[in-house]
């Protein structure tokens, strides 16, 4: 059975549990037995894969969707630089789903969404270290099983040898 047939025989098989407990659909942490995506309502079928290696149900999608448009500006900057020296890139429509400021928003979007909190999870960490090394000293309130052998702590017996 290749992994194909297996996926599907386990989707059915869970479409069975689901359907026999009265679930509607599982979550997106079931993917590894239950491939479900949000766009994705039906079952992957072996096309889908246009034989790239994807997993099932991953489909690719139409390049002709992806236009350098008022979307996409860093990429119009492009196109014009490239223009004046009399040149033309035919494969700058596979960068535009990285640039597409409907789904990424603007550049100085992008960094506020990362840095967002760090200015608060700075102060916490610093609260909690101040808290951690003032009322939580790093003192040993018990004995070692195995103590180190210093000279500090063996008292040295001088042994005179006649």
């Amino acid at each position: 059975m290749d992994y194909f047939n297996y996926q599907q025989t386990v989707i059915k098989i869970g479409d069975k549990v689901f359907k026999f407990l009265g679930i509607k659909k599982p979550f997106s942490f079931f993917y590894p037995v239950y491939p479900s995506f949000k766009w994705e309502t039906r079952l992957p079928k072996p096309e889908d894969a246009k034989g790239h290696h994807f997993p099932f149900g991953c489909r690719i999608p139409d390049w002709r969707q992806y236009k350098v448009s008022e979307y996409t500006p860093e990429l119009q900057k492009l196109e014009k630089r490239l223009a004046e020296r009399g040149l033309k890139d035919p494969w700058i429509r596979n960068e535009v789903w990285k640039h597409d400021t409907r789904l990424w928003g603007s550049p100085f979007q992008r960094r506020s969404w990362m840095l967002r909190g760090t200015a608060t999870g700075l102060v916490v960490t610093a609260i909690i270290v101040v808290i951690k090394e003032t009322f939580f000293p790093k003192e040993h309130h018990h004995e070692d099983k195995y103590p180190i052998v210093n000279e500090h702590l063996i008292e040295r017996k001088h042994v005179t040898h006649h």
